[in-house]
């Protein structure tokens, strides 16, 4: 009877296994070692990071009886961290050993997934460890996260449903403070297609939040809670080729925050022809603060007509209003617009444009104290733009204008003039240069709320340009160099900004490569000058891998005099 036993219940686990090999990796992990040697100095402090890393995972995915009953996925991983740290401030020099264990492991259970009604039960505890170096010292901070939960859905005969239950609790471990949180999340969709044109969802979420934090650097502690509803509906209809419909309304409510929106949207989309298009939209809005509660309105129309293949007009128009306990207010805009597309040759051609806005807005913030005056606004912009292609495309030049003005029946007014150029050049496959130009006179006059006329000029100049080469290196390496300057001027700050790059890839092998980078630039605003540079041997043979490298940078100047990092690395690790 025993013998009888035990081969049916092998018959049960075993055969099945040769049926459905495919459906699964079974063991699968990687083994990992990185020795790292972290240098960061400034003029005041100096600090030395030494770190032997170890890195083991597992993991086994497999089914029970057969992959459409259920697959399970299990892994597991251990990452310890020896860390020396050697920090030296004026002439004395402090030592610390740590050493750090994590222990990672997830639990991944997938039910009758090719079914109709599939859902997955899963748990899974994160440990991340992360050291921050700076010159004074090092920190390490731990980042700990539990979740669980289960998600799932049903394809139902009337609609399709899908669900999630999650809990997740995470803390944070620094020097001198401590966080934790605890959030638990339930959310539902429905979805449902009553045919190739009508569509339907909706969504609901409920999340409950609880948050604590504790500084004693800072000396304070912060903790709440928090309950979050969120729902989502929606409707589309796609009514004929030329016609269709969108429709959707969205709920949001945060406790913590007193909180509570309720929108609605609805938009109807015409396209009579491939010239002409329209779309007609309404969107309300009920708010609900501490401070009391708004009620927002907004009709708005857009379209365009393409007269011709060159020539399109657009328009434009906007009826709004607010009203409640915060503020009140009425805005009414219209539009129109147009621009035109001139091609003179196939190198060169030519782009103008122009639009009208006509603007009315009333206010009331009686209940505030506040007195913001009625008003009436024009503006207007004019724009063009030229592009023209020399010598076969090898070269290409490219310049826009344009010019706005608002009028108004208060003091506001503003004027602005955009100028923007470019020019790019390529003398041959491997060497170019580009040329960008942006400037801007902003003359801008506004009334503040306690009524006050206040004037502002802003002028903007940036210029940009650079010059890059590349050429291949044997058969199977690149490498680039890029130069440039960067021109910055105008009212808040004057800079220049000279800059290098380079990039160097080579292929030695199949399964060898090195590749290096470096990039210097200078800041002339706060006199900072960087250095950057790092270089990486990587070899792979089967599921194996080494990299070793090192990364260095340096910045001069400024106010902190100059600062020193360095990092080199040798990892190797295995895949199973």
């Amino acid at each position: 009877m025993k013998r009888i036993f035990f081969i049916s219940l092998l018959a049960i686990t075993i055969l099945p296994g040769f049926s459905y090999a495919d459906y699964t990796r079974g063991v699968y992990g990687k083994l990992e070692y990185v020795l790292m040697h972290d240098s960061i100095s400034d003029k005041y402090n100096n600090t030395d990071r030494k770190s032997f890393i170890q890195n083991y995972q597992i993991g086994y995915e497999h089914y029970i009886y057969s992959p459409r009953l259920l697959t399970y996925d299990l892994g597991l991983s251990l990452y310890i961290d020896n860390t020396t740290s050697d920090v030296s401030n004026s002439g004395t020099t402090t030592k610390s050993k740590n050493e750090t264990k994590h222990t990672n492991y997830k639990a991944y259970l997938n039910f009758i997934k090719k079914s109709k009604f599939p859902f997955t039960i899963y748990y899974e505890k994160i440990d991340s460890p992360l050291w921050s170096t700076a010159p004074d010292g090092t920190t390490l901070i731990t980042y700990k996260t539990d979740k669980g939960g289960i998600y799932g859905r049903m394809k139902l005969e009337a609609f399709n449903l899908h669900y999630e239950y999650r809990q997740s609790k995470t803390h944070k471990n620094e020097s001198f403070a401590y966080e934790n949180g605890d959030t638990k999340r339930f959310a539902i969709g429905i979805d449902k297609n009553f045919d190739e044109n009508r569509t339907a969802s909706f969504n609901y979420s409920h999340e409950i939040r609880d948050y604590y934090r504790s500084d004693n650097g800072l000396n304070y502690t912060d903790s709440w809670n928090d309950v979050v509803d969120n729902a989502v509906a929606t409707y589309s209809w796609i009514i004929s080729k030329t016609l269709s419909f969108a429709t959707s309304v969205n709920y949001l409510k945060n406790e913590y925050l007193e909180y509570e929106d309720l929108t609605g949207t609805a938009s109807l989309n015409w396209t009579p022809s491939k010239k002409h298009s329209e779309t007609f939209s309404i969107v309300a809005d009920n708010t609900k603060t501490r401070d009391g509660t708004n009620n927002f309105i907004s009709l708005n129309e857009s379209g365009s007509y393409n007269i011709t293949d060159n020539f399109t007009t657009n328009h434009g128009f906007q009826l709004y209003n607010a009203s409640g306990d915060l503020y009140n207010m009425t805005l009414a805009s219209a539009t129109v617009g147009t621009s035109y597309l001139k091609r003179f040759s196939e190198t060169f051609n030519a782009s103008f444009g122009a639009s009208v806005t006509g603007r009315t807005e009333t206010y009331d913030y009686s209940d505030q104290n506040i007195t913001i005056q009625d008003r009436n606004m024009l503006s207007y912009t004019l724009s063009s733009s030229v592009s023209k292609s020399f010598d076969e495309k090898k070269s290409s030049l490219t310049a826009g204008l344009s010019y706005y003005q608002l009028i108004s029946t208060t003091s506001d007014a503003t004027q602005r003039i955009t100028l923007n150029a470019g020019y790019n050049k390529k003398f041959s496959d491997q060497l170019s240069y580009y040329f960008k130009l942006y400037s801007t006179h902003d003359n801008n006059t506004y009334t503040t709320t306690d009524n006050n006329e206040t004037n502002r000029v802003t002028n903007i100049l940036s210029i940009d340009n650079a010059l890059s080469y590349w050429r291949a290196v044997g058969f199977n390496g690149k490498m680039t160099l890029k130069a440039g300057v960067i021109y910055s001027a105008g009212t808040f700050i004057n800079r220049v900004n000279p800059y290098g790059n380079f990039s160097f890839f080579y292929m030695l092998r199949r399964d060898l490569m090195f590749k290096m980078l470096a990039r210097v630039s200078t800041d002339t605003g706060y006199n900072v000058t960087s250095y950057t540079g790092s270089a990486d041997l990587i070899y792979r043979i089967r599921k194996i891998e080494m990299r070793t490298g090192i990364q260095m940078s340096r910045q001069t100047g400024g106010t902190f005099g100059y600062r020193d990092h360095m990092n080199y690395f040798f990892r190797i690790s295995r895949r199973i």
